[in-house]
């Protein structure tokens, strides 16, 4: 192999490039919907994923009682429930503590605590489950137990996360599959369509004693650079969409009621992941389509 092997096939992947203009915008834009749609996915499953640990850490269901009933009953609720393996934490607030929590959110406002005291404020249990699919079974359980006032329960909050996390990965999925094979085949028709309009030139490289990946190299070349220019084009359009995005994708999933939820796509580190992702992918989308097309046009 000498020493332009690599080069001259570079050359020779750019000219095929530039001379079939039309599949080549094809080619490229299919393949730039498929980076798009894929990092889209990929974000929206991870703020979701995200949204999902928050709620996790956070108390999911507070038990409020009524003013007299005993500790010890309260006490005896929190110990079943920390038997029972379902939950991660459960907090006792008693009616003191609940005071103090009072007092130090409302310190600013000295109206709202005049002729405060721990009389007014319910014993509670603030609880963490383990999986947020049990939260609707033991909310319901624990509104049947004697000396319970209230039981507060984020349900819809719950369910719309758990069903945007299921619908996300799964119509994320199908369709991120669907493009895949799309921008594959696309891919191995352009380099076929570029194998076939240079039949006569490929039989001369042959006569004249060119090997076959000298042959072969340019039109994988030729599959990566249409990867690389998608991904390149992809990662712009994500990177611009981001910032616009994320506040609609917090209403959407009702994130406002629950306060700041940690989100991913902040994070210049992931959407460095994504980018890197991207450009990965999309090189080898690009290679494994070329790959396809040299296999089924060039037999040899």
């Amino acid at each position: 192999m000498n020493s332009n092997f690599l080069p001259e096939s570079l050359l020779l992947a750019g000219q095929y490039v530039r001379r079939n203009l039309f599949l080549t915008v094809a080619s490229v834009a299919v393949m730039t919907l498929t980076f798009f749609v894929t990092a889209t996915f990929v974000g929206a499953a991870a703020g979701a994923d995200s949204a999902v640990k928050f709620l996790e850490s956070k108390a999911q269901i507070t038990v409020f009682f009524k003013n007299d009933a005993p500790p010890e009953k309260i006490m005896a609720i929190k110990d079943n429930l920390e038997a029972g393996g379902s939950t991660i934490e459960v907090k006792y607030i008693s009616q003191e503590e609940a005071l103090k929590i009072y007092l130090g959110q409302h310190q600013d406002e000295p109206t709202l605590l005049e002729s405060v005291n721990a009389g007014i404020f319910p014993p509670s249990l603030e609880i963490r489950g383990r999986r947020l699919s049990d939260l609707p079974q033991l909310a319901k359980e624990l509104e049947n137990k004697e000396g319970v006032e209230e039981v507060v329960f984020f349900k819809e909050v719950v369910d719309t996360f758990l069903r945007w996390t299921q619908t996300i990965r799964l119509f994320g999925l199908i369709l991120i599959s669907i493009l895949t094979l799309i921008s594959v085949l696309i891919t191995l028709i352009t380099i076929g369509m570029t194998i076939y309009t240079r039949v006569e030139e490929i039989e001369v490289m042959r006569l004249v004693g060119a090997t076959a990946w000298y042959i072969r190299l340019p039109f994988l070349f030729q599959g990566a650079l249409y990867g690389l220019i998608s991904a390149s084009l992809s990662s712009v359009l994500f990177l611009a969409a981001t910032p616009v995005v994320t506040p609609y994708f917090f209403r959407l999933m009702g994130v406002t009621s629950l306060g700041t939820v940690p989100f991913p796509l902040s994070d210049p580190v992931f959407l460095a992941e994504i980018v890197a992702g991207q450009l990965f992918f999309g090189v080898f989308l690009g290679i494994a389509g070329s790959a396809a097309a040299i296999r089924k046009y060039l037999r040899f």
